[in-house]
């Protein structure tokens, strides 16, 4: 279940309105039409953030680079680079291909509905990055992960102090989290046998960050 639970949270770039989980149903029952999706604004609500479209930015030609410590999974020492290489169709729907951020060999895949950010899993377009992003809200990925927004503020990186950062945290499992920043992607990954960090990166509008320049 473990292991199941961290290939869930790293086909992420994590670095996603939440869906109704269904017992008796497989996860088919949770690919998610684009108008299901929540897009509404929320307006001065205690523990909102940005859209969760602004935690990742899918551009083609976008990149961040990975300190990884740790090897689960497939994961590899060192340091790695996510890329955003091409737009294509998948699943109806247009999709951002990106290279994987912790060294294996594979691509990942993210498409965008309002503020949302959807990933390609088991066949179908998940809920990734809900939005709006609000303290504790919750929605299911699949039938066996459900995710949990916490709003964490500031988070140091190698890459530097970034500020709106969120962490989002599987339920049945709080000892892995993600947190993503606003205007950055995905800058951290812990577990108990894992840390990945960000350590540069740079996107099309021409911000690059890093402990090195």
């Amino acid at each position: 279940m473990m292991k199941s639970l961290l290939i869930r949270l790293l086909c992420a770039s994590a670095l996603l309105t939440a869906c109704t989980r269904t017992q008796a149903k497989g996860d088919e029952v949770l690919g998610i039409p684009s108008d299901a999706l929540d897009t509404t604004a929320i307006a001065d609500e205690v523990g909102s953030g940005p859209p969760a479209l602004a935690l990742m930015p899918l551009e083609v030609g976008n990149t961040w680079t990975y300190e990884v410590d740790g090897a689960d999974n497939g994961c590899s020492y060192g340091k790695h680079t996510q890329k955003v290489l091409r737009q294509e169709q998948v699943g109806g729907r247009t999709a951002f291909a990106l290279t994987d951020f912790c060294g294996r060999q594979e691509e990942v895949r993210f498409s965008t509905s309002g503020n949302q950010i959807l990933q390609y899993e088991n066949a179908g377009w998940r809920t990734g990055l809900a939005s709006p992003l609000v303290e504790d809200r919750s929605w299911d990925l699949t039938r066996d992960v459900r995710y949990r927004w916490h709003k964490i503020g500031w988070e140091q990186v190698q890459a530097g102090l970034f500020a709106d950062c969120w962490e989002r945290q599987a339920e049945d499992d709080n000892t892995f989290s993600q947190v993503f920043c606003d205007g950055a992607g995905l800058v951290s990954v812990s577990g108990p046998n894992l840390r990945i960090e960000l350590t540069a990166f740079s996107l099309n509008r021409g911000q690059l960050r890093s402990r090195d320049n």
